[in-house]
């Protein structure tokens, strides 16, 4: 089985998406696919259902339709002859995604004038 990948980053984000890159240990000739594996986190560690992504021959992903703010894990393995042969995974990394913009303006709100008198 192929080398697992090396150093993992995370070269953009948004709220909703992650674009990673990594390294390969691998001819790169011979991988068919990598497939990066994630999982969000919440407040005390424990992580979600893993969910997988597979890219086809590159160095780089988009991972989509995450949740703003939130953390997740990431991990990415090589395959040969078409995912038959996974190597074993890349070190973790962690990524909290950015905070959404509000879905609509303020509503309810009330500004109140306030003045200041120094005498």
């Amino acid at each position: 089985p192929p080398n697992s990948p090396t150093f993992l980053t995370v070269f953009q984000k948004t709220a909703f998406s992650v674009h990673l890159r990594w390294n390969t240990s691998a001819p790169s000739s011979s991988v068919t696919n990598y497939t990066v594996f994630y999982a969000n986190l919440n407040a005390t560690g424990v992580t979600s259902r893993e969910q997988s992504f597979v890219i086809p021959r590159q160095l780089t992903a988009v991972i989509p339709n995450l949740n703003p703010y939130t953390m997740y894990s990431f991990q990415v393995s090589a395959s040969l002859l078409k995912g038959k042969i996974e190597g074993s995974r890349s070190d973790f990394i962690y990524v909290q995604t950015l905070e959404a913009a509000p879905s609509a303006p303020p509503q309810n709100f009330t500004a109140v004038v306030v003045s200041f008198n120094s005498s």
